[in-house]
């Protein structure tokens, strides 16, 4: 056994070959016939951080590059070496102790989620008749005792790639992503009434209970609304503008209890809830010398909650897609979104008077434009933070007075942020979103 880990990462204790040989065996046992006969034999394994400090505030993920042999019975080529290479999400303590979907959702929705598509597969109805649409990372192993701990597949090895949160999506890749994401919203429609007591107990958004308790999302709401309306001020004719946003800061928790209630949708899906270009892996393509998006992929499924379609929407477009896109595509955008919701509805074999209408859902992106402006004031301005500024930045960095304000000056010194920031809110105000 050879354990080898990259100079710059500190390990936590658990994660060694004792814990990536359980998991394996956990895992191996339970897909071949959830025996416990299969046993794994570390040959060698290597550690290192899959996420540059500052690109995630939730959780530290690692790599591990497992070379094993798999011994059993029910194992093929039992001496066999093999390779796998897994992703290790270790969730911080302070985030893990408010409490997520994210458990819920690997063990049970995502698995089921995805039997709905598989069972369409089967009847050559949708995907290639080979395999059905992917949309998440195998998980291998999940616990939360007290850690809590994901091992997930590592999509690099599908091909999967990271795109660039700097520049944002262009026309074809966004188009890409909200294909992927009709029919995410398709199947959680299918699983909500299938399983209604389980999607019942999901967590709701931490927006729609209220956020003036939660320390964390208070600084990333209140202290973003507030450090967007100082630059916005500064800006020639967007004095109202300016005067809205301030007044807000004080209003916004009431809006949000408000407009957030899944009660109040006209259809109800299991959002992503956090649906940015951080947390989509895309697969591309070379066609004549150039790159071509051709799949995508979700990852990080922290902010999950039962609601309207309209909250990812505008939360994608407003933190991801660049500026260009949106203003010449934004409705082809929403109707290629559509399209695909009601052919994979149909598909998965929803009577057509419980398809929503097209009406129907722009009625629910107009009713969650908050998240458009909660995206552009809170989110966007940390998404797009640069590589050296995002060096040391945790969510402390958004708390501590010693720090919060030379972070924000960085996260509203980008000109992307500030492009959007002008476009968005002018749009906004122009659609009464900003009169609360």
């Amino acid at each position: 056994m050879c354990t080898k880990q990259a100079e710059s990462t500190l390990l936590p204790s658990y994660l060694n070959e004792d814990f990536i040989k359980d998991t394996l065996e956990s895992h191996f046992n339970g897909a071949l016939d959830g025996s416990n006969n299969n046993k794994v034999e570390i040959l060698e394994c290597q550690f290192e951080r899959a996420t540059a400090e500052g690109e995630n505030f939730c959780s530290v993920i690692y790599r591990a590059k497992v070379q094993f042999r798999l011994h059993g019975a029910d194992a093929e080529n039992s001496n066999e070496k093999r390779e796998i290479t897994v992703i290790v999400k270790d969730v911080l303590r302070e985030i893990a102790e408010l409490g997520s979907n994210e458990l819920a959702m690997y063990k049970h929705v995502l698995p089921e989620m995805q039997k709905i598509l598989d069972h369409a597969v089967e009847k050559s109805e949708i995907g290639d008749a080979a395999a059905a649409p992917k949309f998440y990372a195998n998980c291998y192993f999940c616990e939360r005792n007290p850690r809590e701990i994901y091992v997930l597949e590592d999509l690099y090895d599908a091909d999967y790639r990271s795109m660039n949160r700097f520049v944002g999506l262009d026309l074809e890749e966004t188009k890409v992503v909200l294909e992927k994401l009709a029919i995410f919203h398709a199947a959680s429609m299918k699983y909500i009434e299938k399983f209604p007591t389980e999607s019942a107990a999901l967590m709701p958004s931490t927006l729609a209970n209220g956020f003036n308790e939660d320390v964390f999302f208070n600084a990333i709401v209140v202290g973003g609304i507030t450090a967007a309306t100082k630059v916005v001020a500064e800006w020639e004719d967007f004095e109202e503008i300016a005067n809205k946003m301030r007044s807000s800061v004080e209003n916004f928790d009431a809006w949000a209890k408000r407009v957030m209630r899944p009660e109040r949708c006209r259809f109800k899906v299991i959002t992503h809830g956090d649906l940015w270009a951080n947390n989509v892996l895309m697969k591309y393509a070379i066609e004549d010398g150039k790159r071509v998006p051709q799949d995508a992929v979700f990852v990080d499924f922290q902010m999950d909650f039962v609601g309207s379609c309209g909250y990812d929407l505008n939360f994608l477009l407003n933190t991801s897609v660049q500026l260009d896109v949106l203003k010449l595509h934004r409705y082809e955008l929403l109707r290629h979104y559509y399209a695909h919701l009601k052919k994979t509805l149909e598909i998965l074999g929803t009577e057509e008077l419980d398809i929503p209408s097209w009406q129907v859902v722009m009625e629910e992106v107009r009713d969650l434009e908050l998240a458009s402006y909660y995206a552009l004031a809170c989110e966007l301005p940390l998404c797009c933070m640069d590589r050296q500024g995002s060096v040391g930045l945790t969510l402390n960095s958004l708390i501590d007075p010693t720090m919060k304000e030379e972070t924000r000056k960085k996260m509203f010194a980008n000109k992307r942020v500030l492009e959007m920031l002008r476009y968005g809110l002018d749009r906004l105000n122009e659609l009464g979103v900003l009169d609360l």
